[in-house]
C-alpha cells in the first residue's frame, strides 16, 4: 500500500498498513523520530514485508517518463538492487552495533563494487538474471559489455558473498 499522507501522519497510517499485513510504499521521511522508524523497519521484518520511501516529487513531471515506460510495460533496474540482501544485512548489523559485521559485509563486497564500477548495468542486470530474478540480462542503454573472461570473473565473486544472497545465484554465463 501507498501512504501518501503528510510527514507527521507517515508513522502512524505506515504502522496500521504493516499491521494489516501489507508492504509499504511511503513517501520521505518514513517518520518523525528514529525510533519511529525503528519501530516501522521491526515490525517489517517480523512479518516478512518490504518497505520503500519514495523521494517527495515521485509525482512530479519529471517523473512522468518513468511512469509511462512502466506503464508499456518496460521493467527497469535499480543501481546495486542485485545485492539487496547484503545492503539489508550490513544495515541490520550497523543499526545493532555490530562493527566487526558491518566491516565484513563491507570487505566482502568490494570487489563485486569494484567489478561493478566498470561495467555497471551489464553486472547488474547479469546478476540478477543469474539469480533467477529476471529471464534476461539485455540493456536498454549502451554501455561495457562483459566478455567470456568477465562473466567467470563476476561468477567467482558471486560465490564469494553466495550465503549472503537469497534467492543464490543460479549457475554461470549462458
Amino acid at each position: 500500500m501507498v501512504n501518501l499522507l503528510p510527514g507527521p501522519a507517515h508513522f502512524t497510517a505506515s504502522r496500521r498498513i504493516l499491521e494489516a499485513g501489507r508492504h509499504l510504499i511511503t513517501e520521505k521521511p518514513i517518520s518523525t523520530t528514529l525510533a519511529e522508524a525503528d519501530e516501522l523497519l521491526d515490525l517489517a521484518d517480523r512479518r516478512n514485508l518490504h518497505v520503500v520511501t519514495a523521494p517527495a516529487d515521485m509525482l512530479a513531471n519529471e517523473w512522468a517518463r518513468a511512469r509511462d515506460l512502466v506503464a508499456r510495460g518496460a521493467i527497469g533496474t535499480m543501481p546495486a538492487c542485485e545485492l539487496t540482501e547484503i545492503h539489508v544485512a550490513l544495515m541490520r548489523a550497523h543499526r545493532a552495533g555490530d562493527r566487526a559485521r558491518v566491516r565484513e559485509c563491507f570487505n566482502r563486497t568490494l570487489p563485486l563494487l569494484n567489478f561493478q564500477a566498470v561495467f555497471r548495468m551489464a553486472m547488474t542486470k547479469e546478476t540478477l538474471r543469474r539469480r533467477g530474478i529476471i529471464g534476461h540480462a539485455g540493456k536498454r542503454a549502451p554501455g561495457p559489455e562483459l566478455d567470456a573472461g568477465d562473466h567467470r570473473e563476476l561468477g567467482e565473486l558471486l560465490v564469494e558473498v553466495g550465503d549472503l544472497l537469497d534467492p543464490p545465484v543460479k549457475g554461470s554465463h549462458g
